[in-house]
């Protein structure tokens, strides 16, 4: 039981649902409550999916490829930097929809874009140090399935969905009081701020990642 609360603990801890809240935020500006309510459960998906797939099969894939859990972290780290860096610098912007400015040439563009926008968030949510997380777990199981790995996948899908589907619905019912063009002009300066501290936290975390891989890797050559 005790280990099983501890895996519990090291999944979420690097999941983050804290940060990935703050990016959520940043994504879902000036969308409508049904959609950032699905785009919670679309998120919540996916890195459920990726982990636990990383609990049963990460260790079999990368040894395919013949890769380490070492070098994964390495470069999962760099993937992190880059990310926290665009949002540093402001280049990873909401992708809401602009008032007065609609594609009618391409009505699926704006839907599309904010698609890909989801992109950086599953990305940090079941990005390289959750895997590296889960892959540690799996290894560490003594039994024929990674219980306590999965486990600790699920308690923590569960509670990022709650977390992002519990900011969609307040976010709904805010819209419902003013408007959302009102809403967007009071809350971006904020909301930019937030992004950029968040990108610099994220940076840490995959300089951090990083450098924890390499330890890892040149202290077993």
């Amino acid at each position: 039981m005790e280990s099983t609360l501890q895996a519990i603990v090291t999944i979420l801890s690097l999941v983050n649902p804290a940060v990935c809240l703050a990016m959520f935020t940043s994504i879902e500006a000036g969308q409508p409550g049904q959609v950032q309510r699905k785009d919670a459960t679309q998120v919540t998906l996916a890195t459920l999916i990726i982990l636990g797939t990383s609990a049963l099969l990460g260790i079999k894939i990368l040894g395919v490829f013949g890769v380490s859990v070492d070098a994964f972290s390495v470069t999962g780290g760099a993937v992190l930097v880059g990310i926290g860096a665009a949002m540093l610098m402001g280049s990873q912007q909401p992708a809401g929809p602009s008032p007065g400015a609609p594609d009618a040439a391409n009505p699926q563009s704006e839907p599309s874009a904010h698609q890909a926008a989801l992109g950086p968030l599953i990305l940090f949510a079941g990005g390289p140090g959750p895997i590296t997380g889960v892959i540690t777990l799996s290894a560490q199981s003594q039994k024929d399935l990674p219980w306590e790995a999965l486990i600790a996948v699920g308690v923590t899908a569960l509670v990022l969905w709650v977390v992002l589907y519990v900011s969609a619905r307040r976010a709904s019912a805010h819209d419902a009081e003013e408007g959302a063009d009102e809403r967007e002009h009071s809350q971006s300066f904020y909301r930019d701020i937030m992004t950029r501290f968040m990108g610099l936290i994220i940076i840490a975390m995959g300089i951090q990642i990083g450098l924890s891989g390499l330890k890892s890797f040149f202290g077993a050559s």
